[in-house]
């Protein structure tokens, strides 16, 4: 957080700016998101998280020549990256053990070598993105856990699946 006089009412004024883009914004950015992810919670994480970017980058938000696209653009890059990072777990759970990434050979039976090498606890996780499309929330409330708690989680196996196929770039 930035102290002192005048940056705290610079800090206080960029804030300001990005909760009124917020209201303005949310309900567009989520019909957006909702209309590439077809679940209200995947897409309420996505809007959120690209607000989380505002609120970090602020001066970079309202310095640029369109906040609205700025927003815009940032979602659609959050989407983007969820749809790479799923493809690359459902590789790293079916194809990279042996099975085809054909939506129809995902099913839990498909996914025991990788229980092997994961156990059962930190696959599942890993399979409720893949084969259920969760969101964190929906997962963490399926859990029992919190949503930043399900998010390590899922990081830890999934580098630990990683690690598998590129030991010395993962293992650290």
């Amino acid at each position: 957080m930035r102290t002192g006089g005048a940056l705290t009412e610079l800090y206080d004024e960029e804030q300001s700016a990005v909760e009124a883009l917020y209201g303005e914004l949310f309900w567009p950015l989520f019909v957006y998101a909702r209309a590439a992810l077809k679940s209200d919670e995947a897409a309420l994480e996505a809007v959120q998280e690209t607000f989380r970017f505002a609120s970090a980058k602020p001066a970079a938000l309202l310095t640029s020549t369109d906040p609205h696209i700025w927003l815009l653009l940032t979602l659609k890059y959050i989407l983007q990256n969820r749809g790479r990072n799923r493809a690359e777990l459902s590789r790293l759970l079916l194809a990279d053990f042996g099975y085809t990434a054909d939506p129809e050979a995902r099913s839990v039976s498909a996914l025991v070598p990788a229980r092997e090498f994961l156990g059962d606890e930190d696959l599942t996780l890993p399979s409720r993105f893949v084969n259920e499309d969760r969101s964190f929330r929906e997962a963490a409330a399926d859990t029992g856990v919190s949503v930043s708690e399900c998010q390590l989680r899922f990081r830890r196996a999934r580098r630990r699946l990683l690690s598998r196929t590129n030991p010395e770039k993962y293992l650290r």
